[in-house]
């Protein structure tokens, strides 16, 4: 089989998540489980979530029943196009948690909205990529933000839920701008994490549709998803390498 030769997506991103990672840092272990979590909670087999835990509580050192832990609140928790789903037996959090990659897009628009010329540095999500429906309508904006006078004006023509949600991505993009030397650095930054996750997102669902394709015996259409897979694999890759670099540079200039 053509996919068993190739890495299975959840070992994939393991080892990007890992790769290089000092993970005896609790900080780094605590990223780890937030980049590869969400997809083994996405997992319908238990026995197939049972032996990721199992191998990212070995890689990070921890117990496994903390990990357990930790899958829980993604499995009880999502936020989907701006929409939450909290399942029956989550009654503490009236607000569901962010993803990571909702984060990132909070953090993305607030920059781009705190100074709309940043947004010129490189390709903003686009709306059916999005976590959230506020970031993807603030998205839209910034991508026509010459038919706007003022940054103001650009703000009032957001829907009135989609603004009070900027005016709190604008306050933490305020107090994060503060903190950092470069705007632009830390707005690449951003997007280049952003575009990881989105497509670390689009190889699990990609796996998911080729195990089913697979399964039903439909190998012309399993051989075409499969060229998909490696073609964004290969794109991660080179993403990755990308951000790498430009961390780098950036520690030299002493950003």
């Amino acid at each position: 089989k053509m996919f068993d030769d190739s890495m299975e997506s959840i070992q994939f991103f393991l080892k990007k998540a890992t790769e290089g990672v000092p993970v005896a840092d609790p900080l780094a272990k605590k990223r780890v489980g937030e980049e590869v979590l969400p997809m083994v909670a996405r997992l319908k087999n238990e026995i197939e979530r049972a032996h990721w835990v199992r191998q990212l509580a070995g890689i990070l050192k921890i117990s496994e029943d903390a990990l357990w832990r930790e899958l829980t609140k993604y499995k009880q928790t999502t936020v989907v196009s701006g929409v939450s789903s909290v399942s029956t037996n989550n009654h503490a959090a009236a607000r569901p948690e962010r993803t990571r990659k909702a984060l990132l897009e909070e953090q993305i628009a607030g920059m781009g909205l705190l100074d709309p010329q940043l947004t010129l540095l490189g390709d903003l999500p686009k709306r059916e990529e999005c976590s959230l429906v506020s970031t993807g309508e603030i998205f839209e904006r910034l991508r026509e933000k010459e038919k706007y006078d003022t940054k103001d004006a650009l703000l009032q023509s957001l829907p009135d839920d989609v603004r009070r949600e900027a005016d709190r991505y604008l306050f933490t993009a305020e107090t994060m701008v503060e903190q950092v030397k470069s705007k632009e650095e830390e707005f690449l930054s951003l997007l280049h994490a952003w575009r990881e996750l989105s497509i670390k997102d689009k190889l699990t669902k990609l796996h998911e549709e080729i195990k089913q394709l697979e399964a039903l015996g439909r190998k012309e259409e399993m051989n075409v998803s499969m060229a998909e897979f490696q073609v964004l694999a290969a794109h991660l890759t080179a993403i990755g390498s990308l951000h790498k670099t430009h961390e780098e540079k950036t520690k030299k200039k002493g950003f």
